[in-house]
């Protein structure tokens, strides 16, 4: 049985006979060329230009996903050399969706306001992020309405995915978002900020962990 581990950039694969998880989905292949072993057919789904191939065809910007009909159809050379000739190609997914342009821009952005000691903007930015994670995770979801969609603001969604038990589904944490969210919220509404502005800035934003937090979020949904 093939185990097919996906996140967002990639979808990584491996041989197991037992010990299943929830967190991947499983292909048992049919080989009809005898000089091609299960190792090798696993070998092969974990070369970079495959790799690319199966990303092309995924759907889920959170969790991708491959349909077993472009697994079945893959025809896997027997000679190295040919398999030479397929790494030429680089294609660049990132630039090709808006979400995980989107998720980049902000990240780059946090680090460096983050860097710069620039707390309000470095705060606002993490919160941003787990926002468009949480929207983008919202709108691959059947049971997800339009109406509910039009909700703005993280911890509207956090609530929802709450509401539909995603964090049980998807076997994530939703406390890093919330700590993340009440962070934000100190600085964002200004009733909060108010009473913020009097204390050390820099002290409020280390002790709430807020990169850490955003590390964790990160780590969770496979984005480097």
């Amino acid at each position: 049985m093939i185990e097919l581990r996906a996140s967002s950039k990639e979808i990584n694969t491996s041989i197991v006979v037992s010990n299943f998880s929830k967190h991947a989905f499983y292909y048992e292949p049919r080989i009809d060329n005898i000089e091609i072993s299960l190792e090798q057919l696993n070998w092969y789904l974990n070369s970079n230009p495959v790799k690319e191939y199966l990303m092309l065809f995924s759907f889920g910007s959170i969790i991708p996903r491959v349909n077993t009909s472009i697994l079945e159809h893959l025809e896997i050379p027997v000679s190295s050399i040919s398999l030479a000739k397929r790494n030429k190609f680089n294609i660049d997914h990132d630039a090709l969706n808006p979400y995980k342009t989107l998720l980049n821009k902000y990240y780059s952005e946090f680090g460096r306001n983050y860097e710069n000691e620039n707390y309000f903007a470095a705060t606002s930015l993490a919160g941003s992020i787990c926002e468009l994670i949480l929207y983008q995770l919202l709108c691959e979801q059947p049971s997800t309405t339009e109406q509910m969609l039009q909700q703005k603001g993280l911890g509207t969604y956090i609530q929802y995915c709450k509401m539909l038990e995603l964090d049980k589904k998807y076997k994530f944490g939703l406390t890093p978002f919330e700590r993340i969210n009440k962070t934000r919220n100190k600085f964002v509404h200004p009733s909060n900020a108010i009473n913020e502005i009097v204390n050390d800035i820099k002290i409020l934003v280390l002790e709430s962990g807020i990169k850490n937090n955003l590390e964790k979020i990160m780590i969770q949904f496979g984005i480097n």
